[in-house]
């Protein structure tokens, strides 16, 4: 459903978890009138382009597993939806999703939502500044690597 295209985006770009909330935002908002859910969160899409655009979404803390995180190394670049039948206005809820759990590592920052077990052979791509998808071999994207700035 899913591909890694390598290029370059806007650095300006901020992932922001509000403590107040408990929800991501994404800084700018850009056009997304493609989503998918991963149950609370979601990704958003340009139809006009089928590129990722941002992540956000609503995620509370008090679910968090403390462990010592390091980040996977990605590739900058964009996530594209290689499905056609995907058109803009569409909303898609990924159901695997609801197993996954999200770590945290107060160190560096990181927050990885996916499942438990490591996945070797995902390829990752950073689509918006500290924010990485991990994407199997099938096109499913398996993880989310946040790096979220704590406001």
């Amino acid at each position: 459903m899913f591909k890694i295209i390598k290029k370059k985006y806007n650095q300006q770009e901020e992932l922001i978890y509000k403590t107040d909330t408990k929800e991501l935002i994404a800084t700018p908002t850009i056009n997304s009138d493609i989503t998918f859910s991963f149950i609370y969160l979601f990704l958003g899409f340009n139809s006009e382009n089928m590129e990722s655009t941002q992540f956000w979404g609503h995620h509370n803390d008090f679910s968090w597993i403390k462990r010592s995180l390091v980040s996977p190394k990605s590739d900058k670049g964009v996530i594209i939806i290689t499905d056609n039948d995907i058109n803009g206005g569409d909303s898609l809820r990924i159901d695997y999703a609801y197993n996954w759990e999200t770590y945290y590592d107060e160190q560096p920052g990181w927050l990885k939502i996916g499942s438990e077990i490591l996945s070797e052979d995902l390829s990752y791509v950073e689509f918006f500044r500290n924010t990485i998808a991990g994407i199997d071999r099938c096109g499913n994207i398996q993880e989310f690597w946040l790096k979220p700035k704590f406001k």
